[in-house]
């Protein structure tokens, strides 16, 4: 059932063909005072930290065992460049547009940590872990990310594993990553390294990973979406339980040499950020001329018609944005950049249909 429940930027100009423009958004305060937020603040920047601080996005749990996860991971990820194409809806952060002039801001301003959206790895020793073929793979590249933070020693008479609380790791040099820090001999049992794996892998925000206590891959690549009085609110659900129901399907297209492998699916990622359904966003075409986006979308269809619950109509909505070649970010930008600026306000507040 469906419930509600700078980039490496050498590589990017040279795909697309963009002068890529440094982006340096508002100082802002944190809202929340909690100790891991200001860690996070710290570890991360204002640079980065500003993104979470002003966007959203949908996420979805589907249950999944041990031995599904690496296909699953891999097909849920490869779909990233589909998701960012037809589903970008954060482009603009304090009144400008988002870094790179991208229509999937936090995307886009996180590409460069290498640990959102499409996990590409470029320039680690594990970059050949993706496409996963075993979870020891999914250790390996994980471990390559850098450590950002660790569990506080937990208040008296409660268990580690049940702290909160995070701080940045002590003892390493900023930046360095989980197998550095494992490897400086700081954390000593096993049971203390796995709860701080645990701890990193938990701020790593690829399109889809693995959610250990719940026993679920967690689909997490699809920008909030709006509602406008139909079901286009629904479409991060449908996308997910899709994924999960056609993976094999999905995997073969999304590894085909039409699309490139996974240096290509890369490119798409990056296209598709930046451009939305516009120009290269919108992804290779098969032999036959069809495009890889619209063939991903009827399989996810099948899979969820599959089901017999009807569901497959919660992705009707993707058909009209690939038409219109705008997803909702694009049709956003629009609204906003075409009005004037005392006016923008509310031309964005009408196209949103807000339910009590």
């Amino acid at each position: 059932m469906l419930q509600h429940a700078a980039a490496d930027v050498g590589p990017a100009q040279r795909i697309l063909g963009m002068g890529l423009q440094p982006f340096s958004p508002p100082t802002r305060e944190l809202v929340i005072d909690r100790q891991r937020y200001i860690a996070m603040f710290d570890a991360l920047g204002e640079k980065y930290w500003s993104w979470f601080a002003v966007t959203a996005s949908d996420q979805v749990h589907i249950d999944a065992y041990r031995g599904e996860l690496p296909a699953l991971l891999n097909t849920a990820n490869a779909l990233a460049p589909v998701v960012a194409a037809l589903c970008g809806n954060s482009p603009i952060s304090g009144g400008r547009r988002a870094p790179h002039s991208a229509v999937a801001g936090r995307d886009a301003a996180m590409i460069d940590l290498q640990r959102y959206g499409l996990p590409e790895h470029l320039g680690f020793e594990e970059s050949r872990t993706w496409p996963l073929t075993s979870m020891e793979d999914w250790v390996r590249s994980t471990a390559e990310l850098p450590y950002l933070l660790r569990p506080d020693a937990a208040p008296a008479g409660i268990e580690k594993s049940k702290a909160t609380e995070l701080i940045p790791p002590p003892g390493v040099r900023h930046g360095a990553s989980f197998r550095e820090y494992l490897e400086s001999g700081l954390a000593t049992s096993e049971d203390e390294q796995w709860q701080e794996f645990v701890s990193h892998e938990r701020y790593v925000w690829h399109a889809a990973r693995p959610r250990w206590q719940q026993g679920t891959i967690e689909f997490r690549g699809v920008c909030q979406q709006p509602h406008t009085g139909n079901s286009d609110h629904m479409v991060a659900s449908a996308i997910a339980l899709g994924c999960a129901e056609s993976a094999p399907q999905l995997w073969e297209l999304l590894s085909s040499t039409a699309v490139g492998g996974w240096p290509g699916l890369g490119m798409w990622y990056r296209a598709a950020v930046i451009n939305g359904l516009a120009g290269a966003g919108k992804g290779p075409r098969l032999p036959d001329g069809t495009l890889v986006l619209s063939k991903s979308i009827e399989l996810l269809q099948e899979g969820l018609h599959a089901r017999g619950a009807g569901e497959e109509v919660y992705l009707e909505p993707l058909w009209q944005r690939i038409e219109e070649q705008k997803n909702p970010g694009q049709v956003t930008r629009e609204l906003y950049e075409d009005d004037l600026r005392e006016h923008r306000a509310a031309a964005l507040l009408d196209r949103v249909e807000v339910v009590l």
